[in-house]
């Protein structure tokens, strides 16, 4: 039996595309561990994944954090500051941006050093992040590598949105660690072909694209699905957006028009971030990130689903994102932005929904009115859609790359 070792910073519960491929190993007939950077309070045993969490939470990077901390005693601290500030005011921050990207690079190889933590030894490690790069090239030399890109890393926010500190040091420094895992990995994964061309064109090396559809296998039924926890009849159109809150959303626009124009509907925001208070508005509510095999079950007395994102930066106009494949794996017709090209690609083939400007209330809708008039036929297209992009076709191309390392 092969083992095959996943490396995360995340805790496992977060990722459902790790989740996926880790028990795709399992399925596969491999020994498939998760190392999790942070973690997780649920047992994944029942998928035949063995779990070691590192026993570390990550503390987020703040880009913009400098070298004051509270743990500075407070004379020093306000002497520090007042320096610090000082060479901003007569010009010279570029050194509080070089004494910031020191602090910034000596966390990030404490926090992602792995050389001496105990880590069984693997047939095959699967790396779903740059930040353990360094471990990757720790390995010897017959070690099978596989570096999975999730994201575009440089491009997630507009570069020109980033500070100076984060555009001129830590991004430089980042792509460095991730440049040097593509070169060293056998395999390179993708999310969608965008993304792939995107990283083809800076790194001269073409991934693969296995695409983050939703494993149905896995899904568990919930004790109420949505139209039962919101306590809402069948007369009731629930409209929703699987995903946490985050910058690329349409989040403001879609409050607004719903609540001023489209009172009769319900909109449903599932996941973390979303800090309205319940009550703020009759039409509109919020409700926590769910357990990933219990969504889709939770989803399916919905009428439709939104996929809230607009071309916010590269990164979002290629994406494929989890909560686009939760929403067809329960069968909800879809409105989706224009500009996300991966999105409106496959809706050409399969016609499961219709593309709008989500950020204009008018369009959304006028898309919400075209699902509703052919609601027959688009969900028709997306229970078609829905089996044609799942997780056990993309399962066939990891058991192809599988037979091809080992």
């Amino acid at each position: 039996m092969k083992t095959i070792i996943s490396i995360i910073p995340l805790a496992l519960q977060k990722d459902g595309r790790t989740l996926k491929m880790a028990a795709s190993f399992a399925k596969l007939g491999c020994k498939s561990i998760v190392i999790e950077h942070q973690k997780s309070t649920e047992d994944f045993s029942s998928l035949g994944i063995e779990v070691i969490s590192l026993n570390q939470v990550r503390q987020e990077h703040d880009e913009s954090e400098n070298v004051f901390t509270t743990a500075q005693p407070g004379y020093i601290r306000r002497i520090l500051e007042f320096a610090w500030h000082g060479l901003r005011k007569i010009g010279l921050g570029c050194i509080n941006d070089w004494i910031s990207f020191l602090e910034f690079k000596r966390k990030f190889r404490t926090e992602y050093n792995l050389i001496n933590v105990d880590i069984p030894e693997a047939d095959i490690y699967v790396f779903h992040s740059y930040e353990f790069a360094k471990f990757a090239l720790s390995l010897k030399n017959e070690a099978k590598i596989i570096y999975d890109a999730h994201d575009f890393y440089q491009e997630i926010n507009p570069i020109n949105d980033e500070s100076t500190l984060v555009k001129k040091w830590i991004m430089p420094f980042r792509w460095r660690f991730e440049k040097k895992l593509i070169d060293r990995c056998d395999v390179f994964l993708t999310v969608s072909s965008g993304l792939g061309k995107k990283y083809f064109n800076v790194s001269n090396k073409r991934p693969l694209v296995i695409k983050n559809a939703h494993d149905a296998r896995n899904d568990q039924p919930c004790d109420k699905d949505i139209r039962k926890y919101l306590k809402l009849d069948s007369n009731a159109v629930i409209v929703c957006c699987v995903g946490n809150k985050k910058k690329g959303m349409a989040f403001d626009q879609l409050v607004k028009v719903f609540s001023q124009n489209l009172k009769s509907l319900h909109l449903v925001f599932i996941g973390n971030g979303y800090d309205y208070n319940a009550n703020t508005f009759s039409n509109i509510h919020f409700i926590p990130a769910l357990n990933l095999n219990k969504l889709v079950s939770f989803l399916k007395s919905a009428n439709f689903g939104i996929v809230p994102y607009f071309d916010f930066s590269e990164n979002y106009k290629f994406a494929l994102p989890n909560g686009f494949f939760q929403l067809m794996t329960s069968q909800l017709p879809l409105i989706f932005s224009h500009a996300l090209l991966e999105i409106n690609q496959l809706n050409k083939k399969y016609s499961f929904g219709i593309a709008v400007d989500i950020k204009q209330g008018e369009e959304v809708i006028l898309g919400l009115q075209q699902l509703e008039s052919g609601y027959a036929n688009f969900k028709k297209n997306i229970v078609k859609a829905s089996k044609m992009l799942s997780w056990q076709a993309e399962e066939e191309k990891l058991k192809f790359i599988l037979n091809k390392l080992v």
